[in-house]
């Protein structure tokens, strides 16, 4: 059997049905992407930004940082971009979870919080027959993600976040991998 095809069926079979998710991974205050050791300096922002600036530019390298989404932090505002582009976040969501959007000054350091990877999911519920109150609890979401096309492996220290924005902790991960071949995830989360 050709698991390499059955991964691309599966993954197209998905993109047609499923809708888009994010696996958000938390970043250490030092991380470098690259090497993936704590080693990573953080940025600062070349130029001031007023509190509804949609690009920002950094003028320290962010080589580390991956050309995903993300919240950084300026100052006490979080601030979501939804891709980098070399030194410049785009469609950045000031005021990102509460905090209040704000002038902030040439300089300023810019903390990396997460990053969001893409992907897309058949996202489900369990019946009644498997929830046990403990490892499967009411209100778990089933999320059916194909290994082609997402640039992380899941993990439970991730988050997954549904296409309303709703993130739910990633309580298991199963590999469906057929010959040694992954071709999907089994995510199970929990709000």
């Amino acid at each position: 059997m050709d698991y390499r095809a059955s991964a691309i069926s599966a993954a197209k079979a998905v993109f047609k049905n499923g809708a888009p998710i994010y696996v958000r991974r938390s970043v250490p205050a030092s991380y470098d992407a690259t090497t993936g050791k704590n080693a990573f300096p953080g940025a600062l922002l070349n130029g001031s930004i007023s509190a509804t600036d949609t690009i920002i530019t950094l003028m320290t390298s962010t080589g580390a940082w991956l050309n995903v989404g993300g919240v950084v932090k300026v100052g006490s505002e979080y601030i979501y971009y939804a891709y980098k582009q070399g030194s410049q976040l785009f469609e950045c969501m000031r005021g990102y979870a509460g905090s209040t959007p704000a002038i902030q000054s040439t300089g300023s350091p810019v903390t990396l919080t997460f990053q969001d990877f893409l992907g897309y999911s058949i996202i489900g519920g369990y019946s009644d027959f498997f929830i046990n109150g403990t490892s499967i609890k009411a209100g778990d979401k089933k999320f059916t993600v194909p290994a082609s096309g997402l640039a992380c492996i899941p993990n439970q220290s991730d988050k997954i976040v549904d296409p309303a924005g709703t993130a739910y902790t990633i309580i298991n991960v199963e590999q469906v991998a057929p010959g040694g071949v992954t071709i999907l995830y089994k995510v199970q989360g929990r709000k």
